[in-house]
């Protein structure tokens, strides 16, 4: 009896025996075993079954369906898609991908979803980028865009924004870096009003810490280069929070907050500070 080594077994074989076996157990078996199979994985001839957990009342629902989390357990599995066919649309309008990925598997990802409006995002390490990938995406309804990036030039943000043909409304950017590019106020200026110009709410966290004794890059821009007509017509303002082991910086809407205070001795100079007051700080001191 002759020994026949697995990767001599036909495609149909393994499509069989695929039927009876979860979809995310396939891919934890045979992904990243061997170009043969990468292949097989990837193909459109191949449907995986994926077990959801929902209750009989939710299963007349799922033709329907408009939202779809993606969490990764498993932080080492790697599974790439094929792009879409003309078959494998979905209508789905809410997309949040909460695992590392790469904007040039994205574009594949969002084949299926030609109908989101609604893209969170969480990117590690994303510096070389296909910008003709990145401009073939069709996102004619995404109008919010939530991005989480570790590491990113704004060299290469800034393109990734100019190569995408989108009309957002609201705009979220968490970037972990050292660039302080990001907060070169003329350049976002110049960016938001070519590229984005239909936006109503931005916002930009940029964090840089402190790591093994490395001294990070500290902000010498002045305060001043977001008191242009720009920004003090959307009311975007710039805030800077310094940590014992972090620098946060925040460009994000300014709203007017009201506090009511008792102040037990009245005088003029203390009003009068008040009223010049840009921002309020309250700390709680515990009497003894």
């Amino acid at each position: 009896m002759s020994m026949n080594s697995l990767e001599n077994l036909s495609n149909e074989f393994f499509s069989e025996i695929f039927d009876y076996i979860n979809g995310c157990d396939i891919y934890r078996a045979f992904s990243n075993l061997n170009y043969r199979f990468e292949q097989l994985l990837n193909s459109s001839h191949i449907l995986f079954k994926i077990k959801i957990n929902y209750s009989t009342d939710d299963e007349k629902t799922m033709n329907e369906l408009q939202q779809v989390w993606m969490d990764a357990t498993d932080s080492n599995m790697n599974i790439s898609l094929p792009m879409a066919s003309n078959h494998e649309l979905t209508s789905i309008e809410h997309l949040i991908i909460d695992h590392p990925c790469c904007f040039n598997q994205l574009n594949n990802i969002l084949s299926y979803v030609p109908q989101v409006s609604y893209l969170k995002f969480f990117s590690v390490n994303d510096n070389e980028i296909d910008m003709k990938n990145i401009s073939s995406m069709r996102l004619s309804y995404l109008t919010y865009f939530y991005i989480e990036a570790y590491h990113m030039e704004f060299d290469t943000f800034e393109m990734l924004i100019k190569n995408l043909n989108i009309k957002l409304k609201y705009f979220s950017l968490k970037i972990y870096t050292d660039d302080m590019n990001y907060l070169h106020a003329f350049r976002w200026e110049n960016l938001l009003l070519k590229h984005l110009p239909n936006l109503e709410e931005f916002y930009l966290k940029s964090i840089t810490t402190f790591e093994n004794n490395h001294q990070p890059s500290i902000y010498q821009g002045k305060i001043n280069e977001f008191f242009s007509s720009f920004w003090c017509q959307r009311q975007w303002i710039l805030e800077i929070n310094i940590d014992s082991n972090e620098i946060i910086y925040y460009i994000h809407s300014h709203k007017k907050r009201w506090y009511e205070f008792n102040i037990e001795e009245k005088n003029n100079s203390t009003i009068e500070q008040l009223e010049k007051c840009k921002q309020l700080i309250l700390s709680c001191i515990h009497q003894e």
